[in-house]
C-alpha cells in the first residue's frame, strides 16, 4: 500500500532511534468529561480479525481489530470503540469473538498475548478469564449452544482449553492432537459433544466426540497443501455435512460423513486465498466465501460459484457473518474499506463504515469563519461542520492527502497536496476539485502555504524535490532551492509581518531561512541538536518566536527569528514531534502531536503536560485548535481516527475557615474561559480579603475570573467578627416613672426621688438594662448587684456598702444617704451604685434629669 511506502523512511528513523520493532499504540483509562472523545462513526480500515453477530439480537454486532474492539447496537449503522483493558499500556489486539446464545450483551474476546476477556454489558466493562490458561495468545473461542457455561478456546502454542463454569477456569484438552497451535474450533449445534478443530503447521483437521476429552485426526482425502485449513463450517440442516477451506491454495473440501472422509470440490479458485466460509442456515445449498478477490456464492452446494462484488468498495474480504433472523442480510469485513452489508443475499453491497473511517489522518485545517474542519486522510478529504459529530467525503477519495491550505483572504479557495498524485484546487469550499500544477505531479507535497499578502503566491514543500513557488495560484510552479543542501522539504512558514521572510524545515538539513521570497536560503541551525525538522510554527503576534518539531530530538524554540535555538522539551515523554500548533488567542500556549500522544504547554509555561486520556491511538500525526472556541483541540491519529478534546485549566480553591466558597476544590475551567466564585461567610464572620494568583483583592462576595489560560489558586480569607459592646445611655427624671435606655422608653416601679440631696430610685430596672442582675435577701435586708466582674452589696439603713468585698461609704460627705424602703419599694442611691459599676452620672438641675452613661468595652 502507498501508506506503507510513505512512512517507510519514518519507520526506519523511528527504529534507529528507539530500537523498537514497530509502532506502539496506547490506550487510556475510561473517558472523563474533558478527555479526548473519538469522533468516528466508521471502523478501522485495516486488519479486521473477527466479526460476530449476536444469535439472539442481530442489531448487536462486534468487530475485532489490531487496535481493539468495536461494537454496534444498530445492525452496523454506527460503531463505537470499547476499551477492553485500560490498565494495559498498549491497545488490545483482538483475534476472535464469541457471542452468547442467550444474551447479546455477553461476549468473549480472545486477544493477542493477553488471554480471554468477557463482557456482560456489551463491551462497557470487562473481566479477565485466564485462570488455567498456559498461553494468552488466543486464536479461537467457541460456546456450547446448549450450555452457555461450556466454553472452548484454542491457543497458539498451548493447545485447546475447556471451561465448564463460564470461563472462571480452564483445563487443557489436548489428548490426541498433533499440534498445539490451534486455528479454529467449531461445535456441532445438534450434538455439542461433537467438536472439530483446524490446526496450524499443515496438521489438518481433528475431531472429538466426547466434548474435547479425546481427539483424532480426520484427514482422509486431505493431502499436501490442502491441510492448510483456514476454516470449517457445519451444515445446520444436516450436521453430517461439513466444508473446509484452505487459505493459500484456494481450495474447498467437503465431507458427507462427519469429517471421516473428505473430497476436494471441482471448482477451482486460481490465485485466491479463502479466509472464511458461511453456510446459509435456511438453505444448505447456499455457501458464501470470503476471499482476497471478493465474495463468492454458490447456490448448488459448492458445484459452482459466482462472484458477488457489486458495489463492494474493497474486494479483499476477511470475514463474513449472516443475520440469524434474516438470511438475506449478510456482512463482509474488508481489508481496507471497513464493513459492507447486503440485504439481498450478496447481489449488492452498501458501505457501513459511515462518517469518517479510521483512516490515517495526516492534516487538519479549519475554516476560521465557519469552523468547518477539513481532514486529510489516506483516502481523500473529509469535512465536518458540527465539530466532528458527522463527516462527509469532500472528494479525492482515491488519493493520499498530505497537506491542506485555506486561502486566508478567501476561504472558498482550498489547496490540497497529495502523496505523489499531484496538486489540487477547490474554488467552492471543497465541494469540487480540479488538478493543477503539473510540476508537482510526481512529488509528495508535505506542506502548502498561501502568502497572506498576495493570494496568488503559494509555496509547497515537497519530498524529495525541495521547495516550490507559484505566482499564479498554483497553476504553474518553479523550484526555489538555491542554498539548500537537502531537498527533503517538510514544512514551510511565512512571516505574517513580512511575507518575503520564509522558514523551511527539512529532513537532515535542519531549518533554512529566506529573506527574499525564496530566491535564496541560508541554514539557521545554531542550537539545534536534531536536524530532522518536520514541522514549523511561527507566533503570529510575535514573529520572532518560532517552534521547530523534530523526529527524535523533541521540539526547539527560537526567540530571535531563528538565529538561535534552544531545546524546549522539558516534560516531553516522546520526542518524535509531527505537528506543532499555537492557540489562536494565546499563541504562547502550544500543543504538539507526537508518537506518544499530545502534549500541551500553557501560556508562557516551560514544562509540557501530557494530554492522552481518552486517546486509543497515541501515534498522533496532526492537531488543530478550534478557532472560534479556543478550548477545543482536534487530533488526527495514525490508526485510531479523529478525536476532539476540551482543554481545561484548574483553579485550586483553598479550604476556607469561617465560610463557604462556591465552586470549591479543584475547579476545572475550559481554557480561555471564565469562572465566578461566590463567597458566603458563616454567622459571626466577614470576608477579610481574597487572594488570586498570589495577589490580594478586596472583600468581594462575588469574584469573576476571565480568560483563564494557566493553572492557578484562589483563596478566601474569612475573619471572625469582634463583637464590641456599645455605649448604653439611661435617662431618668425625678418624679417620672418613665425612663429611656438608648432612646427606648421603659417604666420604673416607682419614680426617682431626691432625699438628703441625693437621688434614690428602685434600681432593678436600671441594673437589668445594663445587663446585670440584682438579688434581695430579706433576713439581712441586703441588696446584691452584679454586673460583669463587679459585685455591690448594700444594706437597708446602712451608710456603707461593699464593692467586691471592700467596704466603702455610700456618701462620705453625707452619712444620711442610705438605702431605704419607701412605699414598699427598695430605693438605692443612684450615683453610688452606677459609678461603682463603671458608669458616669450626669445631673441637669433645670430639668431634674439624671443621665447614666455606661461606656462600651
Amino acid at each position: 500500500m502507498e501508506l506503507v511506502k510513505k512512512v517507510l523512511v519514518f519507520v526506519i528513523l523511528f527504529l534507529l532511534v528507539t530500537g523498537s520493532s514497530g509502532f506502539l499504540i496506547h490506550t487510556s483509562v475510561e473517558a472523563g468529561k474533558y478527555d479526548w472523545a473519538p469522533f468516528n462513526s466508521g471502523l478501522p480500515s485495516l486488519n479486521h480479525s473477527s466479526l460476530a453477530i449476536s444469535p439472539v439480537e442481530p442489531k448487536m454486532m462486534y468487530i475485532g481489530t489490531r487496535i481493539g474492539l468495536f461494537v454496534s447496537t444498530d445492525a452496523g449503522e454506527t460503531w463505537w470503540s470499547r476499551v477492553i483493558d485500560p490498565n494495559q499500556g498498549e491497545t488490545t489486539q483482538v483475534k476472535c469473538i464469541a457471542v452468547s446464545f442467550t444474551d447479546s450483551r455477553i461476549a468473549y474476546v480472545g486477544t493477542y498475548g493477553r488471554g480471554i476477556y468477557m463482557t456482560g454489558d456489551g463491551g462497557l466493562s470487562w473481566n479477565e478469564l485466564n485462570n488455567g490458561l498456559t498461553s494468552k495468545d488466543i486464536e479461537t473461542i467457541a460456546i456450547d449452544p446448549q450450555n452457555p457455561k461450556v466454553i472452548y478456546t484454542g491457543t497458539y502454542g498451548a493447545g485447546i482449553f475447556k471451561s465448564t463454569n463460564g470461563g472462571a477456569s480452564f483445563v487443557p484438552k489436548n489428548t490426541g492432537l498433533a499440534e498445539t497451535k490451534i486455528k479454529k474450533i467449531v461445535i456441532d449445534s445438534q450434538d455439542p459433544n461433537l467438536l472439530y478443530t483446524a490446526l496450524y503447521g499443515n496438521a489438518g483437521l481433528f475431531k472429538s466426540e466426547d466434548g474435547g476429552n479425546n481427539w483424532k485426526a480426520i484427514n482422509i482425502g486431505i493431502t499436501g497443501v490442502n491441510r492448510d485449513i483456514s476454516n470449517i463450517a457445519i451444515d445446520n440442516l444436516d450436521n453430517g455435512i461439513l466444508f473446509a477451506t484452505t487459505e493459500s491454495s484456494g481450495r474447498i473440501l467437503k465431507s458427507l460423513d462427519y469429517g471421516e472422509t473428505w473430497k476436494e470440490l471441482a471448482y477451482k479458485f486460481s490465485d485466491t486465498w479463502i479466509y472464511d466460509i458461511l453456510i446459509d442456515y435456511k438453505s444448505s445449498g447456499t455457501i458464501y466465501l470470503a476471499t482476497n478477490k471478493g465474495v463468492y456464492k454458490s447456490e448448488d452446494k459448492g458445484v459452482t460459484f459466482k462472484i458477488k462484488n457489486s458495489q463492494l468498495g474493497d474486494v479483499y474480504v476477511r470475514n463474513l457473518a449472516i443475520n440469524p433472523k434474516d438470511n438475506l442480510i449478510l456482512y463482509a469485513s474488508t481489508y481496507s474499506n471497513g464493513l459492507y452489508k447486503t440485504v439481498n443475499a450478496g447481489d449488492t453491497w452498501t458501505a457501513k463504515s459511515t462518517g469518517l473511517p479510521f483512516y490515517a489522518i495526516f492534516c487538519i485545517q479549519i475554516n476560521p469563519k465557519t469552523s468547518e474542519a477539513f481532514v486529510g486522510t489516506e483516502k481523500g478529504i473529509y469535512s465536518t461542520k458540527d465539530f466532528g459529530k458527522t463527516f462527509i467525503l469532500k472528494g479525492l477519495s482515491d488519493l493520499d492527502i498530505e497537506s491542506i491550505a485555506i486561502d486566508p483572504k478567501d476561504y472558498n479557495y482550498i489547496y490540497a497536496g497529495t502523496y505523489y498524485k499531484g496538486f489540487y484546487l477547490s474554488e467552492d469550499g471543497g465541494t469540487t476539485w480540479k488538478k493543477i500544477g503539473n510540476e508537482l505531479e510526481d512529488k509528495s507535497i508535505l506542506d502548502v502555504e498561501v502568502d497572506p499578502t498576495d493570494y496568488r503566491v503559494i509555496y509547497a514543500a515537497t519530498y524529495p524535490d525541495g521547495i516550490f513557488k507559484s505566482q499564479d495560484m498554483g497553476n504553474t510552479w518553479k523550484a526555489i532551492n538555491y542554498g539548500l543542501k537537502t531537498k527533503y522539504a517538510w514544512a514551510i512558514e511565512i512571516d505574517p509581518t513580512n511575507s518575503k521572510i520564509l522558514y523551511l524545515g527539512t529532513d537532515g538539513g535542519g531549518v533554512y531561512k529566506s529573506t527574499n521570497g525564496g530566491d535564496s536560503w541560508n541554514a539557521i541551525n545554531k542550537g539545534l541538536t536534531n536536524y530532522d525538522v518536520v514541522t514549523l510554527r511561527i507566533n503570529p503576534k510575535d514573529p520572532k518566536i518560532l517552534y521547530a518539531g523534530t523526529l527524535g530530538g523533541g521540539i526547539f524554540k527560537s526567540g530571535d527569528s531563528g538565529e538561535n535555538w534552544q531545546e524546549f522539551s522539558k516534560g516531553l515523554e516522546n520526542k518524535f514531534v509531527w505537528d506543532v500548533r499555537l492557540n489562536p488567542t494565546y499563541p504562547n500556549s502550544v500543543a504538539i502531536a507526537t508518537e506518544g500522544g499530545v502534549f500541551f504547554v500553557e501560556n508562557y509555561g516551560t514544562t509540557w503536560e501530557k494530554m492522552n486520556d481518552g486517546l486509543t491511538d497515541t501515534f498522533v500525526n496532526t492537531i488543530a485548535f478550534e478557532p472560534n472556541n479556543i478550548s477545543f483541540i482536534y487530533a488526527g491519529t495514525y490508526e485510531g481516527g479523529f478525536f476532539r478534546k476540551q482543554i481545561t485549566r484548574t483553579i485550586n480553591v483553598s479550604p476556607a475557615e469561617g465560610g463557604t466558597v462556591t465552586p470549591s476544590g479543584a475547579v476545572e475551567v475550559p481554557f480561555g474561559g471564565e469562572v465566578t466564585f461566590t463567597m458566603k461567610p458563616n454567622e459571626g464572620y466577614v470576608i477579610k480579603e481574597l487572594v488570586f494568583a498570589g495577589k490580594k483583592y478586596p472583600a468581594y462576595t462575588s469574584f469573576k475570573i476571565t480568560q483563564i489560560a494557566v493553572n492557578n489558586t484562589f483563596q478566601t480569607i474569612f475573619e471572625k467578627i469582634q463583637v464590641q459592646k456599645k455605649e448604653i445611655v439611661i435617662i431618668l427624671q425625678i418624679g417620672n416613672k418613665n425612663f429611656t435606655v438608648d432612646g427606648v422608653q421603659k417604666e420604673l416601679d416607682s419614680p426617682p426621688i431626691i432625699k438628703n440631696g441625693r437621688t434614690l430610685l428602685p434600681i432593678r430596672a436600671i441594673i437589668e438594662s445594663l445587663g446585670g442582675s440584682i438579688d434581695w435577701e430579706a433576713t439581712e435586708k441586703k441588696v446584691s448587684i452584679t454586673l460583669g466582674e463587679t459585685k455591690i452589696e448594700l444594706w437597708i439603713g446602712r451608710s456603707t456598702a461593699k464593692v467586691n468585698g471592700v467596704e466603702k461609704p455610700i456618701d462620705s460627705a453625707n452619712p444620711n444617704v442610705v438605702p431605704e424602703i419607701i412605699s414598699g419599694r427598695t430605693m438605692l442611691p443612684v450615683r453610688f451604685v452606677t459609678e461603682n459599676l463603671g458608669a458616669e452620672v450626669g445631673w441637669d438641675g433645670d430639668t431634674k434629669t439624671v443621665t447614666i452613661t455606661y461606656p462600651a468595652e
